[in-house]
């Protein structure tokens, strides 16, 4: 397929060296310069608005790279000072391909970009700075509000909860949840061969906080081998 459309390639830059274009034109590379072209005058040559287009579509399809997509792209809607339309009537399947070629294009680079150590706390900074701006926080108090007031919007959020009733994934997902819970709730604590049925008993008892009970049945150490979790009530 990729010769085809070089075949096509060529025999529309063979018949352009030879043409005679009136009105509007553009100078076109003819080796792409993401592929190696230059800017010399054996590698320029001048086109309608058309065919250069045409000429931007054939390389796109042959080559498929992120830099020709882009280049293909910005022939369908960019247009430049002084130009009269662009010619971009291409199919809904064509258009679908490029825009998901450039859409993935556009996500490489935005990640790409957050992977800089500098570029993300900068925009973090500014992220944070106007999420605390009073005239932000006002607007969306505002905004939610307005929102909740809003009898369609209520309507929408009991109709969605509506369908998560019904969704049987989601209904097993609230019961394993619920019997984790549960299952948490019901465990004691054995502490030096001795079973408490609360945290409570057991802060009071050593005279620590809820936390440091729950750091030392988690504690790999040694002393805090005989504190953990039991099913066992106390008697």
């Amino acid at each position: 397929m990729q010769n085809l459309h070089l075949s096509r390639y060529e025999k529309l830059i063979n018949y352009a060296k030879n043409a005679k274009f009136d009105g509007y034109t553009e100078i076109h590379h003819i080796i792409p310069k993401s592929l190696g072209g230059t800017d010399l005058d054996d590698n320029l040559i001048v086109l309608s608005s058309r065919l250069h287009f045409v000429a931007h579509w054939m390389l796109w399809k042959a080559y498929q790279t992120n830099e020709l997509a882009y280049a293909f792209f910005a022939m369908c809607h960019q247009k430049k000072k002084g130009q009269g339309s662009r010619y971009n009537k291409i199919n809904s399947k064509t258009y679908a391909i490029l825009k998901k070629h450039r859409s993935t294009l556009i996500s490489e680079s935005n990640s790409n970009r957050w992977k800089n150590l500098e570029f993300a706390e900068k925009m973090s900074k500014k992220l944070k700075a106007i999420q605390q701006d009073p005239a932000v926080k006002e607007a969306k108090s505002l905004r939610m509000k307005q929102q909740n007031q809003d009898p369609a919007y209520r309507q929408m959020l009991v109709e969605r909860r509506r369908e998560k009733m019904l969704d049987p994934v989601y209904n097993q997902m609230i019961k394993q949840k619920a019997q984790k819970t549960a299952e948490k709730k019901r465990k004691t604590i054995l502490v030096d061969g001795k079973i408490y049925n609360r945290v409570t008993d057991v802060c009071k008892r050593f005279n620590i906080s809820i936390p440091e009970v729950r750091r030392r049945i988690r504690s790999d150490k040694e002393t805090y081998n005989s504190w953990q979790y039991c099913t066992q009530p106390a008697v």
